[in-house]
Order: structure tokens, then C-alpha cells, then sequence
């Protein structure tokens, strides 16, 4: 059937490229990107997210949007050292410069 279809739609006056797509019902349609998702419905931030985005080793501070960013920079005076705050500001400042730029200053006061 595809073939009369085709022929139909090229005597219709469409191209044949898109005769075939409408015949097959690929026409109008986008192909999706597989994304694999960055956080879990409850928001929770996903394995191997945190595995690829982390900052300092032991995948610990995942930072690879606002969120998150802001997340990170609420938490680095939790067991890190000055060089690793450092690490983690520096990253953030991506996403969030300002915020970042706060933290800065806030650790050179310390």
C-alpha cells in the first residue's frame, strides 16, 4: 500500500522524500533526543548524574544546573578544606555568579 500511497501523494505534487514520510506517518513528527534525566520526580538528583557532574571526589557535590549550584554553595563549609570550597565556588560560578561571588568574599573573611 505504501507504494500507491506514494505515488498518490507525488501526483498530488509533493516530493517523493516527503510522499514517503507521509506515507509511513513520519511526517510532522521530530525526532526526540534520548535525554537521560538529571533528577528522579521527587527532585532527588540521579546516580549517574551525580557520578558525572561531581565536583570533588566520592561523587560528592554534583553541580550541573541553578539548583544545584545553589545547593552546593549552601553546603561547602561541610567537611571540605579551603582548597576544595575553592573547587566548588569555582563551579558554581557557572550557573550562579553572583551567588558565587558572595561565597567568595565570604570565604576570604574566614
Amino acid at each position: 500500500m505504501p507504494k500507491q500511497e506514494v505515488a498518490r501523494l507525488m501526483k498530488e505534487g509533493k516530493s517523493e522524500r516527503e510522499a514517503v514520510a507521509i506515507s509511513y506517518g513520519e511526517a510532522g513528527k521530530k525526532k526526540r533526543k534520548k535525554s537521560k534525566k538529571k533528577r528522579t520526580a521527587k527532585g532527588n538528583i540521579t546516580a549517574g548524574t551525580r557520578d558525572k557532574t561531581a565536583t570533588l571526589s566520592d561523587s560528592r557535590f554534583p553541580i550541573f544546573d541553578a539548583k544545584s549550584a545553589s545547593s552546593a554553595l549552601k553546603l561547602r563549609g561541610n567537611g571540605t578544606t579551603p582548597e576544595e570550597r575553592a573547587k566548588i565556588i569555582r563551579k558554581a560560578s557557572k550557573y550562579l555568579p553572583e551567588a558565587a561571588k558572595k561565597a567568595k568574599e565570604e570565604d576570604k573573611r574566614k
